[in-house]
């Protein structure tokens, strides 16, 4: 699911986040892609803000659920205030965090599977065989966060977010390969992605998720060296990574390389084109 809305009375930030960024060059916007472990104090920060936008979230998770996923958050590093945040999921994710396979792998299938009177998670192995399967992720939740952020390069805020996923993929995917990226969206993430050339394709059998003011359609995005290529045209606006969690998460999960660590480690930038590294 996808959402926007201000909350109120909740900090912009951690002090585990503003510590990720520190020593790392942003964006020409000033902005710095974070990824966070699922038990790191950052992400109780987030799923606060998440809470706040989706209020229905927190009566969904358990300790098997927060397993399976990790969170994003953009943040502007000379106001250290975090102006968006993701919860993903995967296979990949739970192996990293320690968990244990259970049900379809994401945690947004599996919802969608529960409502469902005839769509099984059997249903859905047949569809996607396992070696795609261990290689995607899902979109739990992509949320706004304060007030609505105008870039001076004009590029959306919501847009980044995305990209930092996508450019995760194409770290994982092999060449050649497909992997695929599973979701809820609205017709306006839809319409969104479809601007940066991103076809978003109907995953039929599973229901609708119906929200107070909007529809979110079960729908797949596959990548494959056809649409690297697209990821490829928009690293330049991509943002730099930091990342919140222990060395062994940030190379099982985020597939960065031993000198991106190191340059984590010692405050140097992260920014470059972490796709050729690891």
């Amino acid at each position: 699911m996808t959402g926007v809305k201000e909350e109120l009375l909740l900090p912009a930030t951690s002090p585990a986040i503003t510590e990720a960024v520190r020593g790392v060059e942003p964006s020409t916007d000033g902005l710095v892609n974070v990824w966070i472990r699922y038990d790191s104090p950052a992400a109780d920060f987030v799923r606060a803000h998440e809470a706040a936008v989706f209020p229905e979230v927190p009566d969904l998770l358990n300790d098997q659920v927060e397993q399976q996923c990790m969170f994003s958050a953009i943040v502007d590093v000379a106001e250290e205030r975090v102006l968006h945040a993701s919860r993903m999921s995967g296979p990949l994710i739970r192996k990293g965090n320690g968990g244990v396979p259970a049900g379809s792998g994401f945690v947004i299938i599996d919802e969608l599977i529960a409502d469902s009177a005839s769509y099984t998670v059997n249903d859905f192995f047949r569809r996607y065989d396992r070696s795609t399967r261990e290689l995607s992720f899902s979109i739990e939740t992509n949320f706004r966060i304060g007030e609505r952020r105008l870039l001076p390069s004009g590029v959306r805020v919501a847009h980044l977010g995305y990209l930092a996923l996508f450019r995760l993929v194409e770290r994982v995917r092999p060449r050649g390969a497909t992997t695929l990226i599973f979701g809820g969206f609205n017709d306006v993430t839809v319409r969104s992605l479809n601007a940066l050339d991103i076809a978003v394709q109907p995953l039929s059998g599973l229901p609708e998720q119906r929200g107070p003011h909007d529809v979110y359609r079960p729908s797949v995005i596959p990548s494959t060296d056809e649409t690297g290529v697209i990821f490829e045209a928009l690293e330049s606006i991509a943002l730099p990574e930091a990342w919140v969690g222990d060395e062994a998460w940030a190379r099982e999960v985020l597939k960065l390389g031993p000198s991106r660590i190191g340059a984590q480690r010692r405050g140097r930038s992260a920014s470059g084109t972490p796709a050729r590294l690891g």
